[in-house]
């Protein structure tokens, strides 16, 4: 078949309905597209910033349980937040990077010096993987504005301790299955604009093919011979 010889051997209303639906199914796939990649460049970015958070608050939960050795404290905090849904295990590193105490689903699993290659910068951490840097919160206490105040002008930039690393290990069953229903639902409304779309350049296509078929039936009744 020569090329455009499907489109030739169409009829006039076929190609109408074809320019007319073409470019609307085009534009609906892109839009669709962009979307869904939005949705879920966003959905990662929220499900990032709440591990980052929650690591944030282990670490400032676990500084004084940290600081005093108190061990039975820091499982107590551990358990806490490992009950959370999306947590999956929760774990305190010293600052030599050795594992002190961790709870949850998984954590027996945690083989030896794998947090703590990632902590030296030498792996790159798994999808799911969160750490905050647990440092001595220090505050200076005085009655005097006078002296608060030539203090803060001396002082250097302010530095803290670090006592250790906050881990925690969430679930990607919970950002799973969000990002499918985002996919899910963008195809669903694509679907829907494109048959939409599709409906309404029917109903425009068959207001512009009908005269021109009217006039081509009567041309080819006059070239028949038929002139009623």
């Amino acid at each position: 078949m020569k090329p455009g010889g499907f489109i030739h051997s169409l009829g006039v209303r076929a190609r109408v309905l074809i320019l007319a639906v073409l470019p609307v199914a085009t534009v609906v796939g892109l839009l669709g597209y962009h979307l869904a990649s939005s949705r879920l460049e966003d959905a990662h970015k929220e499900s990032v910033e709440r591990g980052a958070l929650m690591a944030r608050y282990l670490a400032l939960a676990s500084e004084f349980a940290l600081f005093s050795q108190n061990t039975l404290w820091l499982r107590d905090t551990l358990q806490r937040v490992a009950n959370e849904p999306e947590v999956l295990w929760a774990g305190v590193w010293d600052a030599e990077r050795r594992a002190m105490v961790a709870y949850g689903v998984g954590a027996e699993a945690i083989k030896p010096g794998e947090i703590a290659a990632i902590l030296e910068g030498g792996d790159r951490p798994p999808a799911g993987l969160f750490f905050a840097p647990i440092r001595v919160s220090g505050i200076t206490l005085t009655d005097f504005i006078g002296e608060l105040a030539a203090n803060a002008d001396t002082a250097g930039p302010a530095s803290s301790q670090l006592l250790g690393h906050a881990v925690i290990r969430v679930t990607e069953a919970k950002a799973m299955l969000r990002r499918s229903q985002i996919v899910s639902n963008s195809i669903v409304i694509a679907l829907a604009a494109l048959f939409g779309s599709a409906l309404l350049a029917l109903l425009i296509g068959n207001s512009i093919t009908e005269p021109v078929m009217r006039v081509l039936n009567t041309v080819r009744d006059i070239h028949g011979g038929n002139l009623n």
